[in-house]
């Protein structure tokens, strides 16, 4: 979350917000599975790219190479349009655990100086071992299975009370969406016997809305109507996208419950009260 303690007397405050924010935008855009054509791809990497540019041309003279331009991460970006086109959404690679499975590959493969067929073989090898520890760690029959299923999209808190500890403090707070009720955030808390209670945080939308660096804040309000309990397990196995709120906290000034939300498949609310993919704000740009 990018927040707006930078000091507007700082002459490349405005550029170092654009950079940060248009990575933001091209990260949730390459991330999602929601359907983008490769230019609208190129769009937000170019910007992305552009932006950095900018920073660099505001805080370095001519005699120091961007670091943008330093370094090979940042130019491939152009290439992801095309891979996601034939391979998919990023989002459904993996490396393995913090790029693990690339150590597996540098193994087997020293340098690329080998011919295609060479390569194949080598890859043949390391995913015929992925699946022999697959099955050794998922049949044994030694290990066991927990006996309810663990959700990572959403916190559980402690209680009740620590949830609305957290709404009238400001602290960021983690729950789930519910497509029957798309302007709420639901938090849940445990309760005995395997229980999760919910509470409904309902956005506002319209009431003490406000832009802050490009993020939608508006005020939320907990609907007591919508408070219920359900099965842990039930949550647990259905529950497919969580939200995080991220509060409008400005220093020195009284908090007014204002947040902003984003969720787990890279989309946020809107003004509007949809959920979507974030835009480029006219407020930053």
């Amino acid at each position: 979350m990018v927040t707006t303690t930078i000091e507007p007397t700082i002459h490349y405050g405005d550029k170092y917000m654009c950079m940060i924010y248009s990575m933001y935008v091209m990260i949730s855009h390459l991330m999602s599975r929601r359907h983008t054509s490769s230019q609208q791809y190129l769009q937000h990497i170019k910007l992305f790219l552009d932006c950095c540019h900018q920073f660099c041309k505001a805080t370095h003279d001519d005699t120091i190479t961007p670091f943008w331009l330093s370094k090979g991460n940042y130019v491939t970006l152009l290439n992801l349009p095309e891979q996601i086109e034939r391979f998919g959404p990023l989002r459904d690679y993996w490396d393995g655990s913090r790029e693990r499975s690339i150590q597996l590959i540098k193994q087997k493969l020293v340098n690329m100086h080998h011919t295609q067929s060479f390569m194949s073989s080598k890859l043949t090898e390391v995913h015929q071992s992925n699946v022999l520890d697959w099955i050794m760690h998922n049949l044994d029959p030694l290990v066991t299975a927990p006996t309810v299923p663990q959700n990572n999209v959403f916190y559980s808190y402690a209680s009740k009370a620590a949830i609305c500890d957290h709404l009238m403090e400001g602290k960021i707070i983690s729950g789930y969406y519910h497509p029957e009720y798309p302007r709420h955030v639901i938090v849940a808390y445990r309760e005995a016997n395997k229980m999760l209670g919910l509470i409904a945080l309902h956005a506002d939308i319209g009431v003490d809305e406000q832009y802050e660096s490009g993020m939608y804040f508006c005020k939320f309000s907990q609907d007591v109507a919508l408070a219920t309990s359900s099965p842990r397990q039930y949550i647990c196995e259905n529950v497919t996208v969580g939200a995080i709120m991220l509060p409008l906290a400005k220093t020195n000034e009284q908090f007014q419950m204002q947040y902003s939300v984003i969720y787990s498949d890279w989309d946020v609310l809107r003004s509007n009260g949809d959920k979507g993919l974030p835009q480029i704000s006219y407020d930053i740009f």
